[in-house]
């Protein structure tokens, strides 16, 4: 990115940002999964959209699960971020520490929130997969990405 943050992107996956992303708002739109270690800038906030969930970042990294028709797992390696729904209220926002993640069902409702496995979740990053207690049904739309 032009402000010295870094976004990886996964099989499948599309972002979409502004011309005038380095001005006072940095917004990317996320369509599937991306890493992002973001450039710290207290002035100009970062974030990212996926459907309707916002996550608000500051000098953060963190990967984010949202292909379509699937539920949404953010997933916080380091910093901090605020999720934000329609349906949450500004003063019940969901913040994430460093080794927690949260899912958002499609309905947009927070339905899951613990600690993740770092080697597991950002495996796609060096190219592997790793499956631990996955149904086939959870497997196939994964290795569908990569074939």
């Amino acid at each position: 990115m032009r402000d010295g943050s870094i976004v990886y992107l996964n099989s499948g996956s599309v972002i979409r940002y502004k011309s005038d992303f380095n001005d006072s708002l940095r917004i990317i739109e996320l369509d599937g999964q991306a890493y992002f270690e973001v450039f710290r800038d207290e002035t100009r906030p970062f974030v990212v959209k996926c459907r309707n969930l916002t996550v608000q970042a500051l000098g953060t990294s963190f990967d984010v699960y949202g292909y379509k028709d699937t539920p949404i797992q953010v997933s916080l390696v380091s910093g901090s971020v605020r999720l934000s729904l329609p349906n949450i209220k500004v003063d019940k926002e969901h913040v994430l520490n460093p080794g927690e993640y949260s899912i958002i069902n499609n309905e947009d409702e927070i339905i899951e929130k613990g600690k993740f496995d770092p080697d597991e979740v950002l495996a796609w990053k060096e190219g592997r997969l790793i499956f631990k207690d996955a149904t086939i049904d959870e497997i196939i739309p994964k290795l569908e990405l990569w074939y």
